[in-house]
């Protein structure tokens, strides 16, 4: 179970767009919602493209995962205290 946000300009073009998952940019708003979310969910996991983007969501405080460095994680008991 998935929901899509597309965000549109004001001619309607697609400006970008996400979707969350219990297990799956716009980061802040993405962040904010899955820390919302009536899902249980432990943490919002992304794929990094590239080394650049990895060095963004670490930025962010995401975590990578050893095994896997492009995949990083925010657990979302860390954005629920931050608020």
């Amino acid at each position: 179970m998935t929901a899509c946000f597309v965000a549109l300009t004001p001619e309607g073009r697609i400006a970008g767009y996400y979707t969350l998952a219990s297990a799956s940019l716009l980061l802040a708003d993405a962040i904010d919602r899955a820390a919302r979310a009536e899902i249980a969910a432990y943490a919002l996991v992304v794929e990094a493209k590239d080394d650049p983007a990895a060095t963004f969501y670490q930025h962010h405080g995401f975590i990578a995962l050893p095994d896997s460095p492009m995949t990083l994680f925010l657990p979302l008991a860390s954005v629920n205290k931050a608020q």
